[in-house]
C-alpha cells in the first residue's frame, strides 16, 4: 500500500470519460479548470487527480501474514 499526499485543490463532480480536470465556474460565474474531481459533492470520498504533481507517495507500507 502507498500512503500518499494529495492536493485536492478545487473539486468538481467527475465522470469516468473524462482524461483531465473540466473547467468550472465558481460563486461569482468565474470560469475556472477544476483541480481534481470527486464521487459526491455534498460528501466525497473519492478524489482523482490529472496532475502528477498533485500526489506525492510519502511512505510503502508492506503487510505480512503471521
Amino acid at each position: 500500500m502507498i500512503l500518499a499526499r494529495v492536493i485536492t485543490g478545487e473539486y468538481c463532480l467527475g465522470k469516468k470519460s473524462y482524461k483531465c480536470a473540466p473547467r468550472t465556474t465558481d460563486e461569482n460565474g468565474n470560469e475556472l479548470k477544476a483541480d481534481s474531481v470527486v464521487d459526491s459533492i455534498e460528501n466525497p470520498q473519492v478524489f482523482c487527480v490529472f496532475e502528477d504533481a498533485a500526489a506525492y507517495p510519502e511512505y510503502v507500507i508492506k503487510y505480512q501474514i503471521t
